[in-house]
C-alpha cells in the first residue's frame, strides 16, 4: 500500500462495539472496537467521540485522551473528520447521519447494522450519502475477515462445490445477530431466492424475533435455527457439499474444512476474528487509497440484507 496521510475519525457511540469490548484487554492484538482499531491502525487518527453517558465519557477521556462530546451537533461545531462511525443506537442512525451531512462532507460514514429499522429510512440514508458523494458502509465485520474471504474463494473456484446444504445457529434476534450470518451467507452463496418459516420462535420486541427459517440461496440451501443465549450461546454455520464439509464455529473464531475427495483430514482455515474491527478499517484504508474494494459491505448490500430480514420477520 502506498503511503497516505492519516485519515481523521470520529466515533459516535461508546458502547460495546464503539469502545467497550476491548477496553480492559491488555493484548493489543485483540481489536474488537472502533476506538481501538482507529487508535492502532497507522492510516487513521482518532479525533474524538460523541457519547451522552457521562461515565463512558470519562472512560474514553482517560483511555484515549481525546475530546468527547455529549451531543453530535456540539462535536460537529468543533471538529471535522474524514470518517464518521455510527455506533449509536439504531433508532438514531438516520438523524445522526443527517446532522453529519448538513455540517460536513466526510469521505466515509461507517454505520453499525442494521442501517435502520425501516426500509424507507435506510433508502433515504443511502440517497443522502450518494447526493453528497459520501461512501456509506455498514459494519458487517465477517465480510472483512480473512477466513470468510477464503471460504468465498473456495466456493467460487468450486473447491467447495455447489449445490451446498447447510445449517446456521444464531441467537439474540434475527435482525440484530442472525443478519450477520445472513449477510455473510449471501456473500458466499449469492442472493436469496426464496425462504420459508419453519417456526416463528420468540418475539423479542416490535422489531426483532428468533424464527427458524429455511432459506434458499443461488448456490445452496441453509436452515437457520435460533438457540438459547442465557448461558452458552452457540453461533455456527455448517456447510456440506459432495466435495467437502465446512464448519464455521464460535461465530467464525474457528473454521475447519474437510476435503472429502482427497482425504478425511481436517484443515484449519486461518481467520482474523480476534482483530475483526482492525480488518474492517484496513480494508477502508485500501478503499480510500484507490486499491481493491476487498470485502467491505456496501450500503446497498446492507439494504438488501435488511430487506430480506424484514420479509423473513414479516415486519
Amino acid at each position: 500500500m502506498k503511503k497516505i496521510n492519516k485519515l481523521s475519525c470520529i466515533v459516535i457511540g461508546l458502547g460495546n462495539i464503539g469502545m467497550g469490548y476491548d477496553i480492559d484487554e491488555g493484548n493489543l492484538d485483540i481489536i474488537q472496537t472502533h476506538c481501538r482499531a482507529i487508535e492502532l491502525h497507522p492510516m487513521f487518527e482518532l479525533m474524538g467521540a460523541v457519547e451522552p453517558d457521562i461515565s463512558l465519557q470519562k472512560l474514553f477521556s482517560k483511555k484515549y485522551k481525546k475530546p468527547v462530546f455529549g451531543q453530535v451537533n456540539t462535536a460537529l461545531d468543533q471538529l471535522s473528520a474524514d470518517i464518521y462511525v455510527l455506533a449509536c443506537p439504531t433508532n438514531l442512525h438516520f438523524s445522526v447521519l443527517k446532522s453529519i451531512l448538513e455540517k460536513d462532507k466526510p469521505q466515509v460514514i461507517l454505520c453499525e447494522k442494521p442501517l435502520s429499522y425501516q426500509l424507507d429510512e435506510a433508502k433515504e440514508m443511502i440517497q443522502m450519502c450518494e447526493s453528497k458523494g459520501v461512501q456509506l458502509l455498514v459494519n458487517y465485520i465477517r465480510r472483512s475477515d480473512l477466513g470468510a474471504i477464503e471460504i468465498k474463494r473456495k466456493i467460487d473456484v468450486e473447491e467447495i462445490q455447489s449445490p451446498i446444504k447447510g445449517i446456521c445457529y444464531y441467537s439474540k434476534g434475527f435482525l440484530h445477530n442472525g443478519s450477520h450470518f445472513l449477510n455473510v451467507l449471501k456473500y458466499w452463496l449469492g442472493d436469496v431466492k426464496q425462504f420459508k418459516e419453519l417456526s416463528n420462535g420468540k418475539q423479542l420486541n416490535q422489531f426483532d424475533a428468533e424464527p427458524d427459517l429455511y432459506v434458499s440461496f443461488e448456490k445452496g440451501d441453509v436452515v437457520f435455527m435460533s438457540t438459547w443465549d442465557q448461558l452458552n450461546p452457540y453461533h455456527a454455520i455448517e456447510l456440506v457439499s459432495k466435495s467437502s464439509k465446512l464448519s464455521y464455529l464460535n461465530g467464525g473464531e474457528l473454521i475447519e474444512w474437510r476435503d472429502r475427495r482427497n482425504s478425511d483430514n481436517v484443515y484449519i482455515i486461518e481467520n482474523s476474528m480476534h482483530r475483526y474491527q482492525w480488518q474492517v478499517f484496513d480494508n477502508i484504508a485500501h478503499l480510500l487509497n484507490g486499491n481493491a474494494f476487498y470485502a467491505l459491505c456496501s450500503a446497498g448490500e446492507a439494504y438488501e440484507t435488511l430487506s430480506d430480514c424484514k420479509k423473513m420477520l414479516n415486519l
